[in-house]
C-alpha cells in the first residue's frame, strides 16, 4: 500500500530529525518538496490536488470533484496518500472525469 509505506518513510525521517539537536520545527514541517509517492509526486503536489477535491469543511469526509483526464493519476495518488483509498471515476466527458472516493473516516476509521 502506497500510503502505508510512505507514512513509515516520513515517520522514520521525522524520528531522525528529532534526534538532531540542530533541528528547527520549521525544517520538520517544511516537507512540501519531498517526493512521497512511488509515482514521483511531491507532498505539495499531492496536497494541492487533494485540497481541490476534498470537502473543505473536513478533509476526512468522502471526496468528489471534476478533474482533467491527464491529471487523473495525480489525483488518485493524492487520494491514496491522504485517505488510504483510491478514486472511482464516475463518468468521463471530453477531457474531464467526475471522481469520488471514500473518505479517511470510512477507510481508516475515525
Amino acid at each position: 500500500m502506497v500510503g502505508g509505506s510512505t507514512f513509515g518513510m516520513i515517520k522514520t525521517l521525522i524520528g531522525r530529525l528529532l534526534m538532531s539537536k540542530e533541528v528547527q520545527v520549521a525544517e520538520i514541517l517544511d516537507m512540501d518538496d519531498m517526493v512521497v509517492s512511488t509515482q514521483g509526486y511531491t507532498r505539495k503536489q499531492l496536497s494541492d490536488a487533494f485540497d481541490s477535491i476534498a470537502d473543505p469543511s473536513n478533509w476526512k469526509l468522502p471526496v468528489t470533484g471534476i478533474v482533467k483526464l491527464d491529471e487523473l493519476d495525480l489525483y488518485n495518488e493524492a487520494c491514496l496518500f491522504f485517505t488510504g483509498g483510491p478514486l472511482t471515476v464516475e463518468y468521463i466527458h471530453c477531457d474531464r472525469a467526475a471522481v469520488s472516493g471514500a473518505g479517511y473516516y470510512e477507510i481508516i476509521g475515525g
